[in-house]
This record gives C-alpha cells, sequence and structure tokens, in this order.
C-alpha cells in the first residue's frame, strides 16, 4: 500500500471522529454494567478464540481452498473487531459499551491469538511459504517483529527508488538469517 493523504491523514482522522462520537453516547455506568455482569464478554472471547477460527478452518476445508488462501481465511478468522464493529453495533442500537470492550480485550489478546492461528493454519493446510513470498512475510513478522520493522523500513524506501523484483529479493535477502530458523521450526 502506498502512502498517501487518504492512509496517513483521511482515514485516521475518519476512525477518530467515528470512536468520539461512540464516546458522547456512553457513560462510565455503561461500562460498569458490562463488566458486573460479563456474561457478554465470556461470549464474545468463547466466539473470538474459538468459534470464529475454527468455523474459518471448516470453511476452508468444506471449500478445498488453496492453502495460501486457507491461511488467509483463518488468520481473517482470528482477527479481532474494532471501529467497524463499535459503529454497526451502535448503528443497530446494540450494546455498544460490550462492543468497545471487546474490541479492548480482542486487540490485546490478539498479539497471543492470532500467531497460534497462523501456526496452526500454516501447518494445517501446509502453506508451502517457500513459494508464497507474501505468506512468508507474514509468518516472519508474527514470530519476530523486530527483524521485519528494518526490512520493511528498507522496503519502503527501496520501492520508491526501485522495482518490486528489487524489493522481493531485499527482504528475503534481509532474512536470509531468520527464515531457516521460522520454516524448520526452531
Amino acid at each position: 500500500m502506498e502512502d498517501n493523504v487518504f492512509t496517513l491523514v483521511l482515514l485516521p482522522l475518519a476512525l477518530g471522529c467515528i470512536m468520539v462520537t461512540l464516546g458522547f453516547s456512553l457513560t462510565l455506568a455503561d461500562f460498569r454494567r458490562v463488566l458486573t455482569a460479563p456474561r457478554g464478554v465470556l461470549i464474545g472471547l468463547v466466539n473470538l478464540f474459538f468459534v470464529a477460527p475454527l468455523l474459518a478452518f471448516a470453511v476452508a476445508e468444506l471449500f478445498g481452498l488453496a492453502p495460501a488462501f486457507a491461511v488467509g481465511l483463518v488468520l481473517l478468522g482470528a482477527s479481532p473487531g474494532g471501529t467497524m464493529a463499535n459503529l454497526m453495533t451502535h448503528l443497530a442500537k446494540g450494546e455498544t459499551a460490550l462492543s468497545i470492550t471487546m474490541t479492548a480485550i480482542s486487540s490485546v489478546a490478539a498479539v497471543v491469538t492470532v500467531p497460534i492461528f497462523l501456526t496452526l493454519a500454516i501447518n494445517h493446510f501446509g502453506a508451502d511459504l517457500d513459494s508464497d513470498p507474501e505468506m512468508l512475510g507474514v509468518a516472519l513478522r508474527q514470530n519476530d517483529p523486530r527483524d521485519t520493522e528494518q526490512c520493511r523500513q528498507w522496503e519502503q524506501w527501496n520501492s520508491s527508488h526501485g522495482g518490486r523484483w528489487r524489493v522481493s529479493v531485499g527482504r528475503l535477502h534481509g532474512h536470509a538469517r531468520v527464515i531457516p530458523r521460522h520454516l524448520h521450526g526452531r
């Protein structure tokens, strides 16, 4: 994705406006109610941690998706909700405080759950990381974000000064010491 005014300025401003507007409709009592009756949070966590990812596995198996697509579907199933989910809940006159609470909890938990489901999906569907550079990038980033951040910065500079080929070679070259460790599960 190229950096432009829309992605750097307008989109974050729009999301910020949505979040502030949602906050106008809530009180601390709304959040107290969610915390004193945690049934909704528990149901949401069961859905996030088990139901959605397992449904994604089932759909990928049922439709015989290619490994890269199957892993992508599981990744989507394991992803947390966000601002749009909160907005849709509010517009549907749902429990907005519960939705915001779930977004906060699921976003924090995603640091653990997404890599787990990503690894399970890659192993289950036999995604060939050698022939799929994008999935290799996802796996490397999930396992060691510090290494990939340096490579990502170099890639951004290089993409503005060269073609995709140099970026891909640079990405792989930048991770030459990391790739074998991740491919062999060490």
